[in-house]
């Protein structure tokens, strides 16, 4: 009878099991809503009108395929194969296709073992499509900046760290019990709960990695920086529209988009301090690059270090007026506190 694979001395059969693992899936060349979904499990803090929407997997078999086979093979193939997988200091990786600079189909591509304390969340967004139209635009955006397509982004990273690299909660009794994955209160009382156990995730390192990969469009012959923000952010109408959604996005306005965002929400102002603290609670530093060079960094903590209101109507909209800064100075305090207990610190 011919040796099996089985057969092989187990240090061999683990270097082979580890070279397997160590080549991720590539992402799907194109994004497709088909056996994907738009999750509906968490109410959250984005604004929820207007933007494009999120679709996610049923189910993360992509970032399963590399392993999936020496998990099915045989009992003592399987057992290896976790006990490989639970070793490996690998990163998570999300792959986030944005169609015509709106709709999202994020994909798992590497989700290691099971954990709520991350070390590096990789996000790579790759920009499919086109610049979007001006009627679309213009029906999905205010002045007010209540709307665009970075409240996608935000309620994406919203829900993973308070999930994890979950799919659709149903049912609260049917969610797994894992014991590394342990639930602990808000800070908050301001922010509310998820509709689901919340797992208390963070990440020390969030990396965000905007490209290209559109096909059949090309980049417009001058850079329109402004004309694109005008058709995300305001209401114009006229002639400085026409045209520009016959060409591809450019990476730098999408990543530059985003780092403004960011800035905006980490100010904890009277509109943003809602949205902004549970990144704070739960993320290190944002690393954001275009093309895979480092454009913008977020040090959380210096920034919070440096955060400091004495006007009520700064901070805090949400709140009684007699409460804010009083609030504002107390949750500085515990999440200082929390950052260092937890590794997120500089």
């Amino acid at each position: 009878m011919s040796p099996t694979l089985i057969d092989l001395p187990s240090e061999i059969l683990i270097l082979i099991i580890q070279y397997v693992l160590q080549d991720p899936p590539l992402p799907p060349v194109e994004p497709c809503e088909t056996n994907r979904i738009v999750f509906k499990d968490m109410r959250g803090q984005a604004w929820q009108g207007g933007c494009g929407k999120v679709f996610h997997e049923q189910r993360f078999l992509h970032a399963l395929s590399g392993r999936l086979p020496l998990l099915l093979t045989n009992r003592q193939l399987s057992i290896m194969t976790k006990w490989v997988w639970g070793r490996f200091d690998k990163d998570h990786v999300l792959d986030i296709a944005l169609r015509d600079d709106l709709d999202l189909f994020p994909t798992w591509v590497c989700i290691p073992a099971k954990t709520n304390r991350i070390k590096v969340l990789a996000v790579d967004i790759r920009l499919m499509g086109h610049v979007i139209s001006p009627d679309k635009a213009r029906r999905q955006t205010r002045d007010d900046g209540s709307r665009g397509f970075h409240w996608s982004f935000y309620r994406l990273l919203e829900r993973f760290l308070c999930y994890g690299a979950a799919g659709e909660m149903r049912d609260a009794e049917t969610q797994e019990d894992d014991t590394s994955l342990t639930s602990t209160t808000s800070l908050s009382e301001t922010y509310p709960e998820p509709t689901y156990e919340d797992r208390d995730v963070t990440v020390q390192t969030l990396v965000i990695d905007v490209t290209s990969a559109a096909t059949g469009f090309q980049f417009p012959p001058d850079d329109p920086d402004n004309i694109w923000n005008l058709r995300w952010f305001h209401q114009h109408r006229g002639e400085i529209y026409d045209g520009l959604d016959g060409y591809a996005t450019r990476p730098e306005w999408v990543a530059g988009t985003l780092a403004r965002k960011l800035s905006q929400l980490l100010s904890m102002t009277y509109h943003t301090a809602q949205h902004g603290q549970i990144m704070y609670e739960r993320v290190g530093k944002i690393h954001l690059l275009v093309n895979g060079k480092v454009r913008w960094e977020f040090n959380l903590s210096k920034k919070l270090r440096e955060l400091h209101f004495e006007n009520p109507n700064d901070t805090f909209g949400n709140l009684d007026t007699r409460d804010r800064i009083d609030f504002f100075q107390r949750w500085k305090e515990d999440t200082l506190q929390r950052r260092q207990d937890l590794g997120l610190s500089d």
